[in-house]
C-alpha cells in the first residue's frame, strides 16, 4: 500500500485546533475568500464564517486524502500553500510524485519539495536530494544533492550523516576530504553499528552488509578498529559466509574479513579461518593440522556454538 513517509518535520503548526470543515468544496470557500474581502459568508445563511488559517486548509487536506479524496485534498493543499504551509508544499509534491488526484509529474514534484525544503520540511528536503542524486524526474545534479544532504545532517539527522560522510571520502558531490569524512563517520559510529546488528537479527543481509561496511569506512583512513569495528568485520564475513537476504554468499570476501576481525582478537572469526583451513573453499589448501591450530586458539568446539554467538546479544 502506499504511504508516505511518516517522519516529524521540523516544522510547526500554524495553530492547534482545526476548526469544522464547512460543508462545501474547497474551491468554493476559495472562490468565496476572494470574492468577499476577508468577510468569509456561508452559501444558505448570512453568516460570517470563522477566520481560517492554513493549517485548517492543510488538516482538511489531510482528511480527504487519507479518504483517497485526492483530487479534493490538493485544492486544499494549495490554498494551505498559499500561505507557504511547509507539510502542504511537501504533500503536494508526493501527489505530483507519485500522480495521486493528478497525473505523475516528478519535475512538478521536485518543484514543490524545493517549495518546502526552502520552509524548513526535512522530509521533502531529503526526497528532492534523492532525485538530484539519481536524476530522478530532474537534472542528474550530484553537488545539489550533496548541499541538501549537508543541511540535513548539520541539523541532527543520522542517515543524512553517513550519505555525507560517504560523499566527501569518495569526492562526489564535493571535493573529496578524508577528515570531514571521517568526522561525519565517528559522529554516527555506534548508529552504523546498531543498525547493522538490528538488520542482522531480521535477516536483513542487504542492509546489516550497508551499516556494517559504513563502520569500517570510518576507520579506512587509519586502519585502526575497536571491537565494534572488529565485531562488524565478523559480522560481515558470517554474512558473507553464508548468504543473507539479497546478499550471495562470497566466500572470498568472508575469508578477509574473518581474518581481520581474527588479527584484531575476535575468537569466533578465527573459527571461522579453521574451517577455510579444513576445507578449502578454493581459498586456501586444504591443512587440516592448521585448522586445528585455529580451533584450538578460538577455544570453540563447534561451528553451531561460535553461530549463536555471533548472532546473540553478546554482539549487540
Amino acid at each position: 500500500m502506499l504511504q508516505r513517509p511518516k517522519v516529524q518535520s521540523s516544522v510547526k503548526s500554524s495553530s492547534t485546533t482545526t476548526k469544522k470543515k464547512p460543508a462545501t468544496s474547497a474551491r468554493s470557500v476559495k472562490s468565496k475568500q476572494q470574492g468577499s474581502k476577508g468577510k468569509r459568508k456561508k452559501s444558505t445563511k448570512n453568516e460570517e464564517l470563522p477566520e481560517l488559517t492554513s493549517e485548517d486548509f492543510y488538516q482538511w487536506g489531510e482528511e480527504e486524502f487519507d479518504a483517497k479524496n485526492y483530487s479534493e485534498a490538493k485544492e486544499w493543499y494549495e490554498m494551505a500553500a498559499i500561505d507557504d504551509h511547509a507539510e502542504a508544499l511537501y504533500s503536494l509534491g508526493y501527489m505530483y510524485y507519485n500522480g495521486l488526484g493528478v497525473a505523475q509529474d516528478k519535475y512538478k514534484a521536485a518543484q514543490w519539495y524545493f517549495k518546502a525544503a526552502n520552509n524548513g520540511h526535512y522530509v521533502a528536503t531529503c526526497l528532492l536530494a534523492n532525485m538530484f542524486y539519481f536524476g530522478d524526474g530532474i537534472e542528474e545534479r550530484h553537488d545539489a544533492a550533496f548541499e541538501l544532504f549537508k543541511i540535513i545532517a548539520d541539523g541532527g539527522d543520522k542517515e543524512a550523516k553517513f550519505l555525507v560522510a560517504m560523499m566527501y571520502d569518495n569526492g562526489d558531490g564535493t571535493e573529496q576530504n578524508i577528515a570531514m569524512a571521517k568526522k561525519y563517520y565517528d559522529e554516527i559510529y555506534d548508529y552504523l553499528y546498531q543498525n547493522g546488528r538490528e538488520a542482522m537479527a531480521q535477516q536483513d543481509g542487504e542492509n546489516a552488509e550497508y551499516y556494517f561496511n559504513g563502520v569500517l569506512q570510518a576507520k579506512r583512513t587509519d586502519n585502526t578498529y575497536n571491537l565494534k569495528g572488529l565485531r562488524a568485520a565478523c559480522c560481515l564475513g558470517y554474512i558473507y559466509f553464508h548468504g543473507m537476504g539479497d546478499v550471495k554468499e562470497d566466500k572470498t570476501k568472508a575469508f578477509d574479513l574473518f581474518k581481520l576481525a581474527s588479527d584484531g582478537g575476535i575468537k569466533e572469526a578465527t573459527y571461522y579461518l579453521g574451517v577455510y583451513y579444513l576445507m578449502g573453499y578454493g581459498i586456501v589448501s586444504v591443512k587440516n593440522k592448521t585448522s586445528k591450530n585455529f580451533f584450538k586458539e578460538s577455544k570453540y568446539n563447534n561451528k553451531s556454538d561460535v553461530d549463536k554467538v555471533i548472532l546473540s546479544s553478546a554482539y549487540d
